[in-house]
């Protein structure tokens, strides 16, 4: 049978999680603020920011799925 991580681990990747999506939240806003009231290039560069934003949001999804897996494991639940 395998072993699951010790709980601080979960507890490590929900806080990491949780900073990796408020930092695509940070991003998001800042990619709308500068793309809605501009034109061309502004708007372009403001789009590119919120395309960005998306690469800490899944990593920080990851890490949480991640943590709520391996709590589910180490209790022994089913997971379907």
């Amino acid at each position: 049978m395998a072993t699951s991580p010790p709980p601080e681990r979960e507890s490590k990747q929900m806080r990491t999680g949780s900073r990796l999506l408020l930092i695509s939240l940070v991003l998001a806003v800042i990619g709308a603020v500068v793309a809605i009231p501009f034109e061309g290039t502004a708007a372009g560069i403001g789009v590119t920011i919120l395309f960005f934003s998306c690469l800490p949001f899944v990593a920080g999804l990851a890490l949480m799925g991640s943590a709520f897996v391996s709590k589910r494991s180490r209790a022994g639940k089913p997971f379907a």
